[in-house]
């Protein structure tokens, strides 16, 4: 069986349908989109170089990072009670499994510029938001 249908839809009502989506479908749907595009613009290189761009900007949730920074800072002022110590513990974890996560981009993105991680990460602005220690 087979189905066909010609369903034609303005931009603007999908882009209307675009806007009630929640934040998380909403980077889902942007990141798709973004692959869409380099798919057809770039080659493949480029599309790979770009793909790992954009993972290590946005491999940390927002809200997880957000939350982290938020417990970071009750825990300098030492205002955490227990739940949120453990929370902070949880996140703690993640946050490390994210660094080696993005380390590993890096590194790939590296080797594709045939430059070194410090560099990369000066290319992309990201000496103030990660320090790797050596």
């Amino acid at each position: 069986m087979e189905l066909n249908t010609a369903v034609q839809i303005d931009l603007k009502s999908i882009l209307q349908g675009i806007a009630l989506l929640d934040t998380n479908n909403l980077r889902l749907f942007g990141n798709e989109v973004l692959q869409l595009v380099l798919r057809r613009t770039a080659d493949d290189e480029q599309v790979k170089e770009l793909g790992l761009v954009y993972q290590i900007y946005t491999l940390i949730p927002q809200e997880t990072k957000l939350r982290y920074d938020e417990l970071v800072a009750k825990l300098e002022r030492e205002e955490l009670n227990s739940k949120e110590h453990q929370e902070y513990v949880d996140l703690n974890e993640q946050m490390e499994n994210f660094s080696v996560e993005r380390l590993k981009l890096l590194i790939e993105l590296a080797e594709i510029r045939q430059t070194t991680v410090p560099n990369v990460m000066l290319q992309l602005g990201l000496q103030k938001r990660m320090q790797l220690s050596y």
